[in-house]
């Protein structure tokens, strides 16, 4: 597989709790690592994952457009991140059962070699 983005994050966002998969690949020929977490979805949470993601040196994020949860992390996250947004009926659409877990590992996974395009800015109406 052609690594887009070698540290790249995918967020799988709920009303309370978001589920983040980092995929870090060091480009040295070992296997990548992915690296789970969950965090709230109130500003602390969005900060502490912020953090996490910094420490990582992710560069691009995903998440699925679920309702309007992902609002806030997108706006927290915009000019600090390439930010890209997935249609949840994408994730869906990909075999296995459905885990908040797995469908933070699915976006990151669609997000390396990038089978989805970039999103555009929600505008506030």
């Amino acid at each position: 597989m052609r690594v887009t983005y070698p540290h790249c994050a995918g967020i799988d966002i709920h009303k309370k709790s978001m589920t983040v998969c980092i995929f870090a690949d060091e480009g040295n020929g070992s296997q990548p690592v992915y690296y789970k977490r969950s965090f709230d979805t109130h500003t602390t949470g969005i900060q502490e994952m912020t953090t996490w993601l910094q420490e990582h040196r992710v560069s691009e994020v995903g998440m699925e457009a679920t309702g309007v949860y992902w609002k806030p992390v997108w706006n927290a996250l915009e000019g600090s991140y390439g930010l890209h947004l997935c249609n949840p009926e994408h994730i869906r659409a990909i075999p296995g059962a459905k885990t908040d877990l797995r469908d933070g590992t699915r976006v990151a996974d669609l997000l390396v070699p990038l089978h989805f395009d970039s999103a555009r800015k929600w505008q506030k109406s």
